[in-house]
């Protein structure tokens, strides 16, 4: 019988027991082992996820919170033409409990002036220097009933007495540039200058002239 056991184990044949019995338990445990470091690996990722989603919620809130001491989170104000008005909230500011709505009815157009009839479009009209100044009218019916000078420089044009026809009036005044185009009108009785703005509220304009052959016209 202890033949038979020490044959089978080997003894005295040089075999290595302890490498034996190692290898047997290695082969038994290293696929549990294997699958134990998987799920250990798998659950430091579900953790370390875990812990990204908790600073951005974390970042979020703070920014929220933010937002909503700034009053940016508040009900806004709205345009519904941006172009012809804008409404916006002051920095800190909240429009809660505010109910309110702003029409416009007329947007203030551009000014459209003429000269007096010119009959004889190619005559000199004489030289001298124009004035043009911007600033606010007061209109009743159409017609400009008073007018405030804005703070701005008046624009001096200087007319040439050999080149003083309504078509170089007209196109010294666009040399300027000033916001103000002028153009020359005509029919079967003679010519005007004509002279339009821009549209705003602080564009109307008055055009003087230093000259009584200028201040004719």
């Amino acid at each position: 019988m202890v033949d038979s056991i020490t044959t089978a184990l080997g003894v005295g044949s040089g075999i290595d027991i302890k490498s034996l019995v190692d290898n047997l338990v290695n082969a038994q445990f290293s696929p549990k082992n294997a699958l134990l470091d998987t799920r250990e690996a798998a659950l430091k990722a579900q953790i370390s996820s875990a812990g990204e989603l908790k600073s951005a919620i974390s970042g979020f809130s703070n920014a929220l919170a933010t937002l909503a001491r700034g009053g940016t989170l508040s009900t806004q104000p709205t345009s519904t033409d941006t172009s012809v008005v804008k409404a916006s909230l002051m920095t800190g500011s909240s429009a809660a409990g505010l109910s309110a709505t702003v029409e416009v009815r007329q947007i203030a157009g551009a000014q459209a002036s003429n000269s007096n009839l010119v009959t004889d479009p190619s005559a000199q009209l004489g030289g001298g220097k124009l004035t043009l100044t911007f600033g606010k009218a007061e209109v009743a019916n159409g017609q400009m009933t008073g007018f405030t000078a804005g703070s701005g420089t008046p624009v001096e044009i200087t007319i040439d007495p050999a080149a003083s026809k309504l078509s170089d009036i007209a196109a010294a005044i666009n040399a300027k540039k000033a916001g103000v185009t002028a153009s020359v009108v005509g029919d079967a009785n003679g010519s005007r200058l004509v002279l339009k703005g821009a549209t705003g509220e602080s564009q109307a304009f008055t055009l003087t002239a230093d000259t009584p052959d200028l201040a004719a016209v």
